[in-house]
């Protein structure tokens, strides 16, 4: 299932070389490095491929098959289990359908590899770093090595591994700022080609759950001392430094997503429920649970679920108050 890669990804990898023009240093790895991620995303978008990876987090690897194509502009995408029970993703365009037995699903952070949040670092925001590394092999292809680096460490930082033949990616860790790997995508087998059959991502029976993937969205507002919401008398005094408010949900529970481009994060605002005091940090995954009270007086539980290190969702939790209703 090998093929080249399309004229317009290799004349883009062709190009890299030159892009630097008069900047020398580190503007001119900056510039290579955020070109090779655009050459990414084209890639992904332009290629049909199939292969089997690893997934790593928490001292505990999943070996997941993965195929991935097209019909007409939709994407389609198949993420298999291959070890323990049988369990499957299966996206057809906006459709997202997970497969297994009741209650059962693959790794919840494993969810976003069907997504491809790998897309987004075709537009790194500012607030991160991108650095060259050196080139490598994997899987008995050549890589070439990009780092991805916020600037504080209130974010996670990111190492990806590029096919220097199609750009599409073979490996990537998240990691703790200037630390050790949270968690580690990597293919064993990759082959770029032909489209699969229709067949491929057929469904078998009744899916389990199934659910839209969710479309982009532009920010609703932003600023560097915090994010005032637009359709709630609720306030966040603070956010990691790039992050905006992505989408605001005024329904019971209320639900704001927030992000800087990379790194999500989903915060609940409940007046119903009262769980326990929570903090915990699963693999890239954190979870906090905080009870706070509102202006009229009333207890409110707060869950912040993202992306991103504990201490962040912690403070994102803490730092919301009431404020004046809007006008």
């Amino acid at each position: 299932m090998r093929r080249r890669a399309p004229l317009a990804l290799r004349l883009c990898l062709g190009g890299l070389i030159m892009l630097s023009g008069g900047a020398t240093g580190a503007e001119a790895t900056a510039a290579s490095g955020r070109a090779w991620l655009e050459a990414m995303a084209a890639a992904l978008r332009a290629n049909a491929y199939e292969g089997v990876l690893s997934y790593a987090r928490d001292d505990a690897v999943t070996e997941l098959r993965l195929v991935h194509g097209h019909q007409g502009s939709a994407i389609y995408e198949r993420l298999s289990r291959l070890d323990g029970a049988p369990k499957e993703m299966l996206r057809r365009g906006d459709e997202l359908f997970l497969l297994g037995q009741e209650g059962e699903a693959l790794p919840p952070a494993a969810v976003p590899r069907v997504q491809h949040p790998v897309t987004n670092f075709g537009d790194v925001p500012e607030t991160y770093q991108v650095q060259l590394g050196t080139p490598v092999r994997l899987g008995g292809r050549r890589a070439q090595h990009i780092f991805v680096d916020p600037q504080d460490a209130t974010r996670f930082a990111y190492q990806l591994w590029l096919d220097e033949e199609t750009a599409l990616p073979l490996r990537m860790t998240m990691n703790y700022h200037q630390g050790a790997p949270v968690e580690v995508v990597q293919f064993r087998a990759l082959a770029v080609g032909e489209e699969p059959p229709e067949a491929a991502f057929a469904l078998a029976g009744q899916p389990v759950h199934q659910h839209p993937v969710a479309p982009a969205q532009a920010a609703l507002a932003h600023g560097s001392e915090g994010v005032a919401l637009e359709a709630l008398s609720w306030r966040i005094a603070w956010v990691p430094p790039g992050f905006q408010l992505l989408a605001e949900v005024a329904d019971q529970p209320v639900m704001l997503r927030l992000g800087d481009g990379l790194a999500t994060v989903t915060v609940f605002i409940d007046a119903e429920v009262e769980d326990e005091p929570l903090a915990v940090q699963h693999g890239p995954t954190a979870a906090v649970v905080r009870h706070l009270r509102h202006c009229d007086g009333r207890p409110h539980q707060v869950t912040v679920i993202g992306e991103v290190p504990v201490g962040s969702a912690e403070r994102i939790a803490q730092s919301l108050h009431c404020a004046d209703p809007p006008s």
